[in-house]
């Protein structure tokens, strides 16, 4: 009974740490995907921001990292503010912009 038990536990914390493992990685993905989306927009040009550098480590790109940091808090605000910048009006916006950029992007790669 005691045996039974102890490997309960064991499938418990090891369906846990699965579970953890999946979020994490789910997390991490999304992560990336928004730095991405940043770069795509031009954010990390316009804030001189090199792509390879070490954000946390990098004390030469600390002062554009703050920089970046502080307009994106400043986007917030502003969408919190002011019923100018709708959701479907930003998707709109992204979702023409988007497109103009995948069709640059292929047409310098061909």
């Amino acid at each position: 009974m005691r045996q039974d038990i102890q490997r309960l536990k064991r499938k418990e914390e090891a369906e846990a740490a699965f579970i953890n493992s999946a979020l994490r990685k789910a997390r991490t993905r999304t992560l990336v995907q928004a730095g991405g989306l940043l770069d795509k927009a031009g954010l990390l040009d316009e804030f001189s921001i090199v792509l390879g550098a070490d954000l946390q480590k990098d004390i030469d790109c600390k002062d554009q990292v703050y920089a970046l940091f502080g307009a994106l808090l400043e986007l917030r605000s502003l969408l919190k503010e002011t019923e100018e910048y709708s959701h479907s009006y930003l998707a709109l916006k992204g979702k023409v912009e988007f497109s103009n950029t995948s069709k640059i992007s292929y047409r310098n790669k061909g």
